[in-house]
């Protein structure tokens, strides 16, 4: 097969990574409808740049915890059954059913791997019977986790996704290399990005403003020594991002016009 005669791709797997309270959410929340799967158990940060820009939008949330589920609309889409399950059966069950239903270019917002990570510990633990975990065990959490990340692939998926997680900061012990990583316990936090096609870092830096000092954000894109990210739309770094922003370098890798943000801060 020529390279003419290859489709583009349909729909986006985003991994957005950054330290905590950088905004990261917040800026999932601006994507075209988006759903968002909360394993932080809270949207302060979303609620109150709503407040802040005196904005009225709105979105869909699903709040899950290893406490017993009592939202209705969960309830509707997984069934009675999984109300009482782990938070890590509960996600699962959850992200194939919004896979299946979502329509294209809405949006999927998993807030956040990390999170998930220590749900499926949680579970593994059970499991075994054993804490801590021993090699096989880890072996079965590296094997649940992978089915997680294909299924965030699946072909019959018609909305994009964002999968949010943390940042964490390794040094090698011979070389003494600093590297800034998605935080993630085994192989998997190299193994995760591999199935995005973006991999971006948001992070805060002070710079000045009217002779004061500030913050303000940027989304890196552009790998560094230390940095692993990346962009297969050829995405430059970008400070202060929106998805306004962001927009017209997604809409050339999927080749067609997206729908507009869901809000964009007034300052940005």
């Amino acid at each position: 097969m020529r390279l003419s005669e290859m489709k583009t791709i349909s729909r986006l797997v985003i991994l957005l990574y950054g330290r905590p309270l950088v905004g990261k959410t917040v800026l999932a929340s601006q994507f075209p409808s988006p759903t968002i799967i909360e394993l932080d158990e809270k949207l302060s940060s979303v609620m109150s740049s709503r407040s802040m820009n005196n904005e009225k939008f709105d979105l869909d949330a699903f709040f899950v915890t290893n406490d017993t589920t009592t939202d209705p609309d969960f309830i509707k889409l997984c069934g009675e059954g999984f109300a009482k399950q782990d938070a890590w059966i509960k996600t699962k069950k959850l992200t194939e059913v919004l896979l299946e239903t979502l329509p294209q270019d809405s949006t999927l917002v998993i807030d956040s791997i990390t999170r998930l990570s220590e749900h499926l510990m949680h579970f593994v633990e059970k499991l075994s019977n054993r804490k801590p975990l021993q090699i096989q065990d880890w072996n079965t959490f590296t094997m649940y986790l992978s089915e997680y990340r294909d299924l965030l692939r699946t072909s019959s998926a018609k909305c994009n996704v964002i999968v949010i997680g943390h940042e964490d900061v390794v040094e090698d012990k011979v070389t003494g290399a600093v590297e800034k990583i998605l935080y993630l316990p085994t192989r998997q936090r190299y193994r995760l990005p591999a199935i995005a096609d973006e991999y971006w870092l948001l992070r805060a830096e002070p710079k000045l403003k009217d002779g004061k000092r500030v913050s303000h954000r940027i989304l890196q894109v552009i790998p560094d020594r230390i940095t692993p990210c990346g962009s297969s739309q050829w995405m430059g770094n970008i400070e202060d991002p929106t998805y306004e922003k962001i927009k017209p370098y997604l809409e050339k890798g999927l080749g067609r016009k997206l729908p507009e943000p869901t809000w964009t801060p007034k300052e940005s």
